[in-house]
């Protein structure tokens, strides 16, 4: 009998590697896989083939914002959780991420002790 725990996948969105580089130093645990986009053409496919636990994205990305993407991701799936990761500073942005169904909206830059607290709480 295999008592392992199935590890949490996470799917990361930006299209900015630095990001992602931070966002792969704090998921390096075995308890997280960590799945990395930066063409968010792709975007819908890996959700649909990987079944992520949660989805990380950025705000601003190369050819559509993430709140494009939410909203279209809440068309088909209303469980994931979606938090941004952003360093967008314009005010309502946060309000439009939440009203598009994301569960929080963190700015960059951000430490990583807190980005594994908040992805943590929504795996909770």
């Amino acid at each position: 009998m295999n008592n392992s725990i199935q590890p949490k996948i996470i799917l990361a969105l930006d299209d900015e590697q630095p990001s992602l580089d931070l966002v792969q130093a704090v998921f390096r645990r075995p308890t997280w896989k960590l799945i990395c986009l930066q063409q968010e053409d792709q975007f819908h496919d890996m959700v649909a083939e990987t079944q992520p636990d949660l989805i990380l994205m950025d705000q601003n990305l190369a050819r559509r914002t993430g709140i494009e993407l939410c909203e279209e991701l809440r068309r088909y799936d209303h469980e994931t959780p979606v938090l941004f990761l952003s360093a967008e500073q314009e005010s309502g942005r946060e309000q439009a991420a939440l009203q598009a169904g994301a569960q929080g909206y963190l700015r960059k830059p951000i430490a990583p002790c807190q980005l594994r607290q908040q992805v943590e709480k929504h795996l909770a």
